[in-house]
């Protein structure tokens, strides 16, 4: 893991101000807009690109590059993200994360429970796993 100077999210930041999407809408849109079975393969490339890489993942060449990297077309991706239905997608993801009320990442919810923090994994696998 490589964690950025907090200068370097300070710049960032005025870029992000004046980008069209909100802050780490265009991460979330490729997501959406990725093959089903390829999207694990894209959120593991978009994590390595931002704590390994030290990319922004909210520019479009940070995209492209997991793209590549998760074996997707990057300009196939671009065009489709930029589809009503990916936005659409991360909208209802971000109605339910507010009316869920989840506090930050990571949140689960399973079975109407709520999860928050990285030390409640075990809790949400013992409750899917028990089919409960």
């Amino acid at each position: 893991m490589s964690y950025p100077d907090p200068s370097v999210f300070h710049e960032r930041a005025k870029r992000w101000a004046r980008l069209p999407l909100e802050r780490e809408e265009l991460p979330a849109r490729a997501f959406y807009a990725a093959d089903a079975n390829k999207r694990d393969l894209l959120d593991q490339a978009l994590f390595e690109a931002a704590w390994v890489e030290g990319l922004d993942v909210n520019e479009t060449e940070t995209i492209e590059w997991a793209a590549r990297r998760a074996g997707l077309d990057p300009e196939r991706l671009m065009a489709e993200l930029a589809e009503p239905g990916p936005a659409e997608k991360v909208r209802s993801a971000l109605t339910d994360f507010e009316r869920l009320q989840c506090p930050g990442v990571p949140t689960v919810v399973a079975n109407g429970q709520r999860f928050f923090g990285k030390d409640r994994v075990n809790w949400v696998a013992d409750i899917c796993g028990a089919g409960g």
